[in-house]
């Protein structure tokens, strides 16, 4: 009940790194602080949001190269494809030409 969530904000606010215990005190509902200790705070929470915006950012770049190589390595496939689709076809067009040709040739 009360005396765990009053326990939880005291460990909290210990290992938040306020050095005295008088730089703030515990109400029912509030937790006072004095300005000092509010913008240690305040500090903790700013470097805390920066690691986590670099990591998120990171991230999101690491998916992008990711994105971006699959996608041109699937072009460059598909490419392939396509020129050695065409090489084939045309390959086996001037065979059946010469095919013909023998064939009139034997008659």
């Amino acid at each position: 009940g009360k005396d765990s969530v009053r326990h939880t904000c005291e460990k909290i606010l210990d290992n938040s790194g306020l050095i005295f215990v008088d730089d703030y005190q515990i109400g029912h509902t509030k937790i006072f602080l004095k300005p000092h200790a509010y913008s240690h705070l305040e500090i903790q929470k700013a470097d805390l949001l920066r690691h986590y915006i670099l990591v998120l950012q990171r991230n999101i770049r690491i998916w992008l190269r990711t994105y971006r190589a699959t996608r041109k390595l699937r072009a460059a496939k598909t490419i392939q494809r396509n020129v050695r689709g065409y090489l084939v076809r045309r390959h086996f067009t001037s065979f059946r030409g010469e095919r013909k040709a023998a064939i009139q040739i034997q008659r």
